[in-house]
């Protein structure tokens, strides 16, 4: 009896043990880090930290949301144990000690109105001098004491609210010109006010464009120095031991990252209503161009399920057949073409820049403009409309290369050569030419749009809004440097 008695004694012990609840405060208004939705944790970090708890079968954690300011009195009254997400706050917050093993890092950026940009504006803080500047409420460090510093001293106007989106809402509303964000909570949320139409750029409204990153901020959760004090979490140590344990394993085998962009995806993908469908797309023969547009297509409607098939052929023949509705529209084109090609719809987001150079083994000939180029034979690739159409007065003869143009400006059957500075940089870099060269200036750099027949145009505000997303992000330039890495142009 006595050793039954012992049995269950020992056996209440371990019950307890496997079921030591630890409450962790988490922050109900960081989208889309962490956030309240029908009283419930959502957000990247939620998942992060749902992961690694996943790894403590001792313990059974909450995640409870709660405001920003009533975490904090939790903390400094021993009220609560743990507050998340926290950057390092030992300079301030004496009652948030110690913090757990850091397990994100968040890239803290300045994001401007396209026009505050147009100027460069390379370092942080100094040049952002004399503009108006929001920043989110409880996120008093970012930016860095010398901007603090320059606030205190009436160079910059800095205000708070609570939230991004209403700081990019402000933004829109010219009620300040740039704000202080997180670089991938910024990207998401302002697809997601795009995508719902409250942000809808306009003459008015500009794009918002990131400029200077201002810091990287680790993230923790923290402890209540007053609670851990209380002897009421007497398993506290090895909580932390072992939670520290985990969120290290997970970050050294790349499971946080993993766990953060499946988040990230996850709220990406919910901003969206797919459709289905295809689309066959036009595109300019032999053009390099084409293919680098044709990459950032594929993925930006493959993101919204449409399937696309692209043909190529000559650059006339294809617009053509685009115009007439025999395809859905044009890979990429210039500004302008729809007074000629009245059907044909521009998606406003250029892709890349088309830049048309001149090329002699006559290093000493200065070029000023298109009619600079009038006492000389030149050459140039059949398809670049702009180029053709500037040079219809001119001597000039059209082949159906690029490397055909070297051949016969090696045979000084022509005195210029004009053409795609991609694809004729590198044939003379990977043929050793040095002895042709780029004459100074470009003779044209200009945008390249996508245009859809307007049969299609139901499509136009959700390419649109993809396309806006790719660029800001920095992956439409990541294709074109994949794109051209692999057809050995770089």
């Amino acid at each position: 009896m006595p050793f039954f008695l012992i049995f269950l004694c020992l056996l209440g012990v371990s019950v307890h043990a496997a079921n030591n609840l630890v409450v962790i405060h988490v922050d109900d208004n960081y989208h889309p880090y962490s956030y309240a939705e029908n009283g419930k944790a959502e957000g990247v970090y939620i998942d992060i930290l749902r992961s690694s708890m996943e790894r403590l079968p001792d313990y059974e954690v909450e995640l409870r949301p709660v405001s920003w300011e009533k975490g904090k009195k939790l903390m400094e009254s021993g009220e609560a144990f743990a507050l998340a997400p926290v950057f390092y706050h030992g300079h301030d917050w004496k009652y948030v000690y110690p913090y757990s093993f850091p397990f994100f890092e968040e890239k803290i950026i300045v994001v401007c109105r396209e026009n505050i940009l147009s100027s460069h504006r390379s370092g942080w803080p100094e040049d952002y001098e004399g503009l108006r500047i929001s920043g989110m409420v409880g996120f008093d460090g970012w930016g860095g004491s010398r901007f603090r510093l320059m606030v205190k001293q009436g160079k910059i106007q800095y205000s708070e609210y609570q939230g991004v989106e209403n700081n990019i809402l402000l933004l829109g509303q010219n009620r300040a010109d740039c704000m202080l964000a997180e670089e991938r909570s910024f990207n998401l949320l302002y697809a997601k006010l795009q995508e719902y139409g409250r942000y809808v750029v306009s003459d008015t409204r500009p794009a918002l464009v990131k400029g200077t990153v201002t810091g990287l901020d680790p993230v923790f959760i923290g402890y209540s120095e007053a609670a851990i004090e209380s002897g009421n979490y007497p398993f506290q140590q090895q909580f932390r031991k072992q939670l520290d344990n985990v969120l290290y394993q997970l970050y050294k085998s790349g499971e946080i990252e993993a766990v953060a962009k499946n988040s990230f995806s996850k709220q990406r993908y919910g901003l969206v209503k797919k459709v289905k469908g295809k689309l066959e797309l036009g595109g300019i023969a032999g053009s390099i161009n084409h293919k680098i547009s044709a990459s950032i297509l594929k993925e930006a409607y493959d993101f919204l399920g449409i399937e696309t098939n692209f043909h190529t052929m000559p650059a006339k023949r294809s617009i053509l057949e685009s115009d007439l509705g025999k395809f859905d529209g044009e890979t990429q084109r210039i500004k302008g073409i729809g007074k000629d090609y009245p059907n044909l719809l521009r998606i406003p987001v250029p892709l890349l820049e088309i830049e048309i150079a001149a090329y002699s083994k006559n290093h000493d000939l200065r070029i000023e403009s298109w009619q600079s180029l009038k006492p000389y034979s030149i050459g140039l690739r059949r398809g670049i409309i702009i180029a053709e159409s500037y040079t219809k007065d001119l001597r000039r003869v059209l082949v159906n290369s690029e490397s055909q143009l070297l051949e016969m400006l090696l045979w000084d059957r022509l005195d210029i050569i004009i053409g795609n500075t991609y694809k004729l940089d590198s044939l003379i870099r990977k043929q050793g030419l040095s002895s042709v060269k780029e004459l100074s200036p470009l003779l044209i750099k200009q945008p390249l749009y996508h245009y859809l027949n307007r049969s299609k145009s139901e499509l136009a505000d959700r390419i649109t809004l993809e396309l806006q997303r790719m660029k800001l992000s920095g992956r439409i330039d990541q294709i074109r440097i994949e794109t051209l890495t692999n057809e050995g142009l770089l």
